[in-house]
């Protein structure tokens, strides 16, 4: 599992729209099997998808991305650190904390648009990957 970059729903939202430069880089990205996500990102695709077809070629994300297991007491971590984020101040959902503690156990990049997880790396080890352009 070296080398596989996490890939957060801002980044597939963008992907499936086919808006450049993310397109081509997902594509690189799957070409040389680096593309890893959660079933929690997929549920949180299923959940937007505006059709039935979409809700298909989110399934079949499994094809072309390692889905990454659960790592133990992972949702209790993330309720840690949420809570550890609130009481500075820092509302982030758990959705996002669990994301990024996963992220932080397979010691893998997180591709995201989403800015809780520059909050999140201020605060526990994450790799924020950075795109080339």
């Amino acid at each position: 599992m070296d080398n596989l970059i996490l890939i957060d729903t801002s980044v597939w939202i963008e992907y499936f729209r086919k808006k450049n430069p993310v397109f081509n880089q997902i594509n690189e990205l799957a070409e040389n099997q680096q593309l890893a996500s959660l079933k929690l990102i997929m549920a949180e695709l299923i959940q937007g998808a505006r059709s039935q077809s979409e809700v298909e070629v989110i399934n079949d994300l499994a094809e072309v991305a390692t889905i990454l297991s659960e790592p133990p007491d992972a949702w209790r971590k993330a309720g840690t650190l949420s809570f550890d984020l609130r009481r500075d101040g820092k509302t982030v959902g758990l959705a996002d904390c669990y994301i990024a503690v996963v992220a932080q156990a397979y010691g893998s990049p997180l591709y995201s648009f989403d800015k809780h997880f520059e909050i999140i790396s201020e605060s526990i080890d994450i790799l924020l990957y950075k795109a080339k352009k």
